[in-house]
């Protein structure tokens, strides 16, 4: 006898909305691949990877979206499309978006979320499109890359601690990147461009640093350290480690460019 199992992968992509609180959680297992997509005024997910709306999967209004919560054991996660409808302002947490224990994640959409946002994943994380964040941002990556995606847009008004084998961020012509204040820890190359003032804060590190401003570079209370290479471009000022307690340590050269 030979049975045919249905393919959307129910026990490896599970996923369902509180709509009284706005929170929709969704759960990957294994190599599966889960997408939070957008049908008309509605969100949904995509458990089978089809890039389609099918009858089971979890859907509602985008305008009552208000938390996402993304929990891996593997996979992979891709968040597409335009979500700027979603207030993702969940009143009972700061966190309004949390992503961790996938092995792939992109963020590819438009999004303005009104708190703070986590992504964590083993492989990689690819941001895209235009995404505003309005409070802190963790990314960790515990084994590749952090990269954006040309043309894309990243404001994030509170700090942006980054954390990847290699940080790559803001270095296309198209894209606009800026951060309220910043920190990274790398094994490899920071290479990140940011459009308007730089300000380190927290303890940054990396193998090799190239940090380009579109105004003045300083630091508040921050501890950097580069065990290779460091290069700092500003339109402004440079101002580093001039306060106690404030760490610049490069061992090999430094280059500084500002005016």
């Amino acid at each position: 006898m030979t049975y045919k199992l249905e393919p959307r992968r129910v026990l490896s992509v599970t996923s369902g909305f509180d709509s009284l609180n706005g929170v929709l959680s969704i759960g990957i297992s294994g190599s599966s691949q889960a997408n939070l997509l957008v049908n008309g005024g509605n969100f949904y997910v995509d458990a089978d990877n089809n890039s389609s709306f099918d009858p089971g999967e979890t859907t509602d209004a985008l305008n009552l979206l208000r938390r996402v919560e993304v929990t891996g054991t593997g996979g992979g996660f891709l968040w597409d499309g335009d979500f700027s409808t979603s207030p993702l302002n969940n009143p009972s947490s700061s966190l309004v978006v949390s992503i961790g224990g996938v092995n792939n994640a992109t963020i590819d959409a438009i999004i303005n979320a009104a708190g703070g946002a986590s992504i964590g994943a083993t492989n990689s994380v690819i941001l895209g499109d235009n995404i505003k964040v309005n409070g802190d941002l963790s990314i960790n990556v515990t084994g590749g890359d952090l990269t954006d995606n040309a043309s894309t847009t990243l404001d994030v008004t509170g700090i942006a601690n980054l954390t990847a084998k290699n940080i790559t961020l803001g270095n296309d012509a198209t894209d606009t990147t800026k951060f309220g204040s910043l920190s990274f820890n790398s094994s490899g190359t920071v290479n990140i461009a940011e459009d308007d003032a730089t300000v380190l804060a927290g303890t940054s590190t990396a193998k090799d640093l190239i940090l380009a401003s579109g105004a003045a570079i300083t630091d508040l209370g921050a501890s950097v350290t580069v065990s290779n290479n460091a290069e700092f471009s500003a339109v402004d000022s440079i101002t580093l480690g001039d306060d106690a307690g404030e760490v610049l340590s490069v061992t090999g050269k430094t280059n500084f460019k500002g005016s």
